[in-house]
């Protein structure tokens, strides 16, 4: 005897399967991929990054992280017969966490994302990401530092008739000045 060699194309009752992978996904997501164009009857197996492995026909991955990025890879079974494996790349995007600490004079502000902010705090600004899709999260801690009196300088002692001045190096250049002393003076100058 002769050997012959059977070369056999196998469709699934004509129905190519695929998954609907609707990602990229970010960080902290849930990965959802599905079978689709499955026949009544399908059995499913799944496989893919860390060991993953499934058997439905839906599969939900809560809270997405980078090492769950990689290739999910699917054989569909119907009636006793195996579909040719099918694979979906999924990949995960980090979101940016960051994380400033800043100090401004009185008077001064900060800018973060539409906020003017001129009190100590910590604030949180979310910023989406026009590449990834995924936001990016700035917590500023930003502290103010009080305006010292005690920080206000003379140019005195003084003789008669020569002009006293006051300086501070302490404030910022927009903060104005409300000065009252002897003899009913008053003045807005710094």
């Amino acid at each position: 005897g002769c050997d012959s060699v059977v070369t056999l194309t196998l469709s699934l009752m004509g129905v190519d399967p695929t998954i609907i992978n609707q990602g990229p996904f970010c960080e902290g997501d849930d990965i959802v991929l599905e079978a689709a164009n499955a026949p009544n009857g399908s059995t499913f197996s799944w496989t893919g990054p860390n060991g993953f492995s499934s058997s439905s026909k839906k599969i939900t991955l809560p809270n997405a992280s980078e090492d769950m990025s990689g290739t999910y890879t699917l054989v569909m079974d119907v009636n006793g017969m195996a579909s040719a494996p099918i694979s979906s790349e999924v990949i995960v995007n980090t979101k940016q966490e960051i994380t400033l600490t800043e100090e401004i004079d009185f008077g001064q502000y900060y800018m973060l994302g539409g906020q003017k902010l001129t009190e100590s705090g910590t604030y949180t600004e979310t910023f989406p990401s026009k590449v990834t899709g995924c936001d990016s999260t700035v917590t500023l801690h930003l502290s103010v530092k009080e305006f010292d009196p005690n920080s206000i300088e003379n140019n005195g002692p003084l003789c008669e008739g020569e002009t006293l001045q006051f300086t501070t190096d302490n404030a910022a250049d927009n903060v104005t000045f409300s000065w009252s002393g002897p003899n009913g003076f008053s003045s807005t100058e710094m």
